[in-house]
């Protein structure tokens, strides 16, 4: 069989072996378990890194300050959360503490000051936490001064804060002058998500995008090890599926994985009987195929120079035309990443005709965050008006269609909580009670400020199932257990 399968209490495992004339690959399709633990889940622990330089006067300031407002708001009493603000000046609002409405306010009148000490402001946050932290960085330019400044040192940093103090590092990149490189960068070491924030829209989706993650992450730290090659995976969220997919010169006897639950700090590992032999696999291949873009994508991310755009063009069309060739090229996996990819060759091509260094600056930022996307495919790394943005959300709903969610009944004891009229409002389906928190499922289930609303009127944590659902769904759900 050039299958296997392997379930335990936190993560399931499915491998796929495939060869053929050209290439040998294992496919490991990780599902994090979707039940939440009866433990108490620990406090999060948040410290909001927050650019105050000069370039930041006027709507950018405005926004981040009322979405780290909204985000300081919308934690539970028992969570910590520090804030700390840079220019060429370091500063710290507060040390992580409960949050409160002082804070809130306190972060409401930031002013915007000089230059950029991107990487004082990062450790100050990151220094300030205890493991298990997240750091959210923002910025939108330059780090142009401080001890370190280019993106291999910071990046370098970032990812000994995640391996050694398992503190995590999101960065969010706002406007069209950031450096792309350094924040993605950061984000992939770190163990974090990246955003490319180009209005005041996309920055407030981020911040609740990671008020929902940080609540919900389920496992830490996974690594693969694969023969004599080990792969860090990174974090995963409650019920979240990835393909991984590496090419092998012969199988295994066995996969170890190796990760931390969130839950109560326990180290697991888990010994996997690889496939016994090798078949054909399109599935396998298809996700092959992504994984190639995610690094043409890391590649198109340093087009600084006409000479790399022109080289770029040949493996780019190659890769297009097997996304097109290939045996599951309608399927949404593979119809909407060539969309994305599509786009990105377009743009190289023009730039390969005439290059234009702004045109240039965001072909990269927006390559990054398409790479990052692949990574990371819960999060919304591209803007709302990125003429991808579609495509990004048909592929966010290919790796969310679970058919999980169908097993769930709405749990008729959540309407002594609420209403079921409310319920409906709130498009939420309450799938789970428990003595101190909710199980949801939801069309808005990255929508972690809203998910903070809900405790505050429920006076319960909620959970949510990252699977996608419609509001009609939800609706027919909480009505059939309606009496």
């Amino acid at each position: 069989m050039n299958t296997t399968t392997y379930e335990s209490p936190w993560l399931g495992v499915r491998l796929v072996a495939h060869a053929d004339e050209t290439q040998k690959l294992l496919m490991l399709e990780l599902t994090a378990a979707d039940i939440p633990s009866e433990e108490e889940d620990p406090p999060v622990q948040l410290a909001l890194v927050l650019d105050r330089s000069g370039s930041m006067t006027g709507q950018k300031l405005a926004i981040t300050r009322e979405a780290a407002a909204r985000l300081i708001r919308s934690l539970r009493p028992v969570d910590q959360v520090g804030v700390v603000v840079y220019d060429d000046r370091v500063d710290v609002l507060s040390p992580p503490a409960p949050p409160s409405e002082y804070l809130a306010d306190v972060v409401a009148r930031i002013q915007p000051g000089g230059t950029t000490n991107l990487y004082g402001g990062w450790v100050r946050g990151a220094k300030m936490l205890k493991p298990g932290g997240h750091v959210v960085l923002l910025s939108d330019g330059l780090a142009n001064v401080g001890r370190y400044t280019d993106a291999a040192t910071l990046s370098h940093h970032a990812g000994i804060s995640y391996r050694e103090y398992k503190i995590t590092t999101t960065t969010i990149g706002v406007g069209d002058d950031y450096d792309e490189q350094l924040m993605s960068g950061m984000a992939r070491a770190g163990g974090g998500a990246h955003y490319f924030a180009r209005s005041v829209e996309d920055i407030l989706r981020a911040f609740s995008n990671q008020r929902w993650a940080v609540a919900n992450r389920a496992i830490s730290q996974l690594v693969v090890r694969v023969g004599t090659e080990t792969h860090l995976v990174g974090d995963l969220i409650a019920g979240e599926r990835q393909n991984l997919v590496f090419p092998i010169a012969e199988l295994p006897e066995e996969i170890s994985l190796y990760f931390t639950l969130v839950s109560n700090g326990e180290e697991v590992r888990l010994t996997v009987p690889a496939p016994s032999q090798f078949g054909v696999s399109d599935e396998v291949t298809a996700h092959h195929l992504v994984w190639q873009a995610r690094d043409l994508l890391d590649r198109a991310g340093e087009v600084r120079h006409h000479a790399l755009a022109v080289e770029l063009l040949q493996p780019m069309r190659h890769l297009l035309l097997e996304m097109t060739n290939h045996p599951l090229a309608d399927e949404p996996l593979l119809a909407n990443m060539r969309t994305l990819l599509q786009t990105s060759y377009q743009q190289l091509q023009q730039l390969a005709a005439f290059f234009d260094p702004a045109a240039a600056s965001v072909f990269r930022k927006r390559s990054y965050a398409g790479a990052r996307f692949i990574e990371q495919p819960l999060f919304e790394s591209l803007g709302v008006a990125d003429v991808d943005y579609g495509a990004m959300q048909n592929l966010v709903n290919y790796f969310t269609t679970d058919l999980r969610a169908h097993q769930y009944r709405v749990d008729p004891t959540a309407f002594s909580l609420m209403p079921a009229e409310e319920w409906i409002q709130w498009q939420m389906a309450p799938v789970m009670v428990r003595s101190d928190f909710v199980v949801v499922l939801t069309p808005r289930w990255r929508d972690g400020f809203r998910h903070g609303e809900l405790e505050r009127r429920i006076r319960r944590r909620v959970k949510v199932l990252p699977y996608s659902v419609t509001a009609q769904e939800v609706e027919e759900l909480i009505r059939q257990a309606t009496p």
